[in-house]
């Protein structure tokens, strides 16, 4: 099939009725590699890996955004420069994000805690 193609092809180029850019695009196709079909294979793994995977992003999104508000707050305190107002928000803010903190602290720790004991290995036996 490729060699009728492109014995056509060069007969074609001959005789004027193909220009470069058409040369160039037939010689490409025939002489790239052409990329293997996509086969997906089910994974029986895969619906916990993504709930792992995407509970572990939850926790580093949220860990950054306390973190943000920490230093916001941080900010706000600094700068109140003795207003009374400003330096309260900034402390309720502060006591926010510290809560906020603890609290996705102690929840990956739970789920890791679930996580292994789901497996089995809460108190690995040792090894000498």
């Amino acid at each position: 099939m490729k060699i009728t193609l492109m014995k056509n092809f060069i007969l074609g180029f001959k005789n004027k009725k193909y220009n470069w850019d058409q040369f160039l695009m037939i010689i490409f196709t025939f002489t790239l590699p052409q990329p293997a079909p996509f086969q997906p294979t089910y994974n029986p793994d895969m619906p916990k890996n993504l709930l792992t995977q995407g509970l572990n992003w939850f926790f580093v999104i949220m860990s950054f955004l306390c973190i943000a508000v920490i230093v916001w707050a941080g900010v706000t305190y600094a700068t109140a420069g003795g207003n009374e107002d400003k330096v309260q928000k900034a402390k309720s803010r502060l006591i926010y994000a510290l809560i906020g903190i603890t609290i996705v602290i102690s929840a990956y720790a739970i789920i890791q805690l679930i996580k292994s004991l789901a497996q089995g290995n809460i108190f690995p036996s040792p090894t000498f």
